[in-house]
């Protein structure tokens, strides 16, 4: 068994409808702002969720559940939201499964497999609590806790919506000449000097963001560039 490269993809998209709509390229921004990505990416393609049909599985009124005959009082009907930048999202509580529709639709091979996997970093890996500017590990990390992160050249604390396990992946391990150090799946995007890269198109050499200094209590800290292995 091998995994179908993007250039596969690309031209079986072109020249049997493998998906429609179809961006060739890995699309980040839309209307001058940031999105999450959508397109073909390396070794895969980003889908998108539509804007209708998001179910929520409900831990209240939640039966057995049989894949081909949903019991409607399983499924709660989850709101699109607004945030600040204008960009919409779906809400899905901590530990939760939902069913979504996509954009896109795919047509695949009955000899091809197709596996849905998300962004991921392994469980063990840490961020900054920015109440306490006390490292925690992603498996520790605390339902509403505020983490730095990293926007528009700030690094601000921001409220985790949720850490949800992906179950087993391939993941691989990026390590920087001053001895910065994260495990993460091949799709996980990393700030690079010429923008947002998933890992998998990156090679030793690459330059990557990491901050000076991690800060807390809305101080702001610009990226430096270092070169990983």
């Amino acid at each position: 068994m091998s995994v179908k490269s993007d250039r596969w993809i690309r031209r079986m998209a072109e020249e049997h409808q493998l998906i429609q709509p179809f961006d060739a390229t890995l699309v980040r921004e839309s209307g001058g702002r940031r999105i999450i990505s959508a397109g073909a990416s390396s070794y895969g393609y980003d889908m998108r969720l539509a804007d209708d049909g998001f179910r929520v599985f409900s831990p209240i009124h939640g039966r057995e559940i049989d894949p081909k005959n949903f019991d409607d009082a399983s499924l709660v009907e989850a709101p699109l939201r607004d945030a600040e930048d204008g960009s919409k999202y779906y809400l899905m509580p901590p530990h939760s499964y939902a069913l979504g529709v996509t954009v896109e639709t795919f047509r695949m091979p009955r000899t091809v497999t197709g596996i849905c996997m998300c962004k991921c970093l392994t469980r063990d890996a840490r961020v900054v609590d920015a109440a306490t500017g006390e490292f925690v590990s992603i498996a520790d990390l605390a339902e509403g806790a505020s983490v730095l992160s990293y926007r528009d050249g700030r690094i601000e604390g921001r409220d985790a919506l949720a850490a949800i396990s992906q179950g087993l992946q391939p993941v691989f391990r990026v390590r920087t000449k001053l001895g910065h150090e994260i495990k993460a799946t091949s799709n996980h995007p990393f700030l690079t000097v010429g923008g947002w890269r998933e890992l998998g198109e990156m090679g030793v050499g690459s330059r990557v963001a990491a901050a000076r200094r991690l800060t807390v209590f809305g101080s702001e800290e610009l990226p430096r560039w270092e070169a990983a292995l």
